[in-house]
Formats: C-alpha cells, structure tokens, sequence
C-alpha cells in the first residue's frame, strides 16, 4: 500500500507549488484519496471511485475558494492600517481618497458575500444515514479543517467591516453636508440678490416722484 501511496502524492504534488502546501491523504472503505490544491486523485474500486468523485472535486474547488480568500485578506491588512483613521476623523487628504475608500467597502463587501455563499456547503449538518459520498465529503472538509477557516475570515471579515463602514457613513454625511451649504449659499445669494432688485426698484420709483 506504501508504493501505491507514494504514487498518488508525487502525482498530486506534480500540480502543486510549495506554498499549496502538503497533500492531504484520506482511507476510507477502501478508498484512498490523495488531494492538493490543483490535482486530486483516487485509488479503489470502479464503483467506490465513482460514488467519491463528486464530494472530491467539490472539496478541491472549495480549497480553491477558501484559500484565494484567505489570500486577499492577507493581503489587505496593510490597507486597513492605511484607512483606520478615516473610521475617526475625515481629512481632506483622506477626503481625496474616498473613491479608493468606497472600492475597498465594496471588495469587503464582495468578500463577506462570497464567504455566504461557501458557508451552506462547508457548514451543512451531517447527512443521515450516511453514505460512502457524505462521508467523503465531511472527513474532507474535516482534514482541511474548511469550517475553521470559515469562521476565521469571518472574524477577519468583521474587523475590515468595523473600520469602513463608519469610513463609508463618514464620507457619505461630509458629502451630504456640503452640498446642503452650498445649497444654503445658493439661497443665500438668491435671497441677496432678490433683495438688491427690490431697493434698486424702490430707489428707481422714489426718483420718479415729483
């Protein structure tokens, strides 16, 4: 079973980078499954491969989905520094950069959406009874640990949403009053000017009078 087994992982791990990390191997009633990020591949009988294939190219395009995300939010940490005073205080500087602010509420926002998305199929209750497939399926989810990863980006996910959206409401108030004074100021002048009009009018008739 060693050979065989070694077979597997070198020709999953053929597909895989060192980041991707370890492949993951799993026996269950006769048949083993070897997967990593990008191959996956199945030892036992015709039938037993057959009732597996499904839940394991489910489980590899979850892996895919679950690390890219954990990717981006890795990478977006140095972003949240940057706009974390934005959360408090509006400068003009930060002002200036609020279509790059919005952009990011909207990728947290995609984020969070994406992850609504994954959660019903990594979070599904057992199925009962159970089969080879549904069993399969949550011992994969199980060794890649899918569920904890979930909630960990969700966690995560809070923190980025706990500084934009007061940044997003910030932004959207500072931008509703100005443009309530300068309508204020539009009225104002409108007022002045009607007012003008009226003296220039009474000057004019006062003139008039013999």
């Amino acid at each position: 079973n060693q050979p065989h087994t070694e077979t597997l992982r070198k020709w999953v791990a053929a597909g895989e980078t060192i980041d991707d990390g370890p492949c993951q191997f799993i026996q269950l009633q006769g048949v083993l499954m070897c997967t990593g990020r990008f191959r996956a591949a199945i030892a036992g009988t015709p039938e037993r491969i057959d009732a597996v294939t499904g839940s394991v190219i489910e489980h590899c395009w979850l892996q895919v989905q679950i690390q890219q995300a954990e990717q981006q939010v890795a990478a977006r940490w140095h972003e949240l520094d940057e706009d974390t005073p934005a959360a408090f205080e509006l400068t003009e500087t930060l002002l200036e950069r609020r279509h790059q602010l919005q952009d990011r509420f909207r990728q947290m926002i995609a984020a969070k959406a994406q992850l609504a998305r994954l959660a019903p199929l990594i979070d599904c209750p057992a199925a009962w009874p159970p089969t080879l497939t549904t069993q399969a399926a949550e011992r994969l989810r199980e060794k890649s640990r899918l569920s904890e990863r979930l909630q960990l980006l969700r966690d995560q996910l809070e923190v980025f949403e706990r500084v934009y959206e007061p940044c997003g409401q910030r932004i959207s108030d500072f931008l509703s009053s100005r443009k309530s004074h300068t309508l204020e100021w539009i009225i104002v002048v409108l007022l002045a000017f009607e007012t003008l009009l009226l003296v220039v009018d009474l000057l004019s008739s006062l003139t008039e009078t013999p």
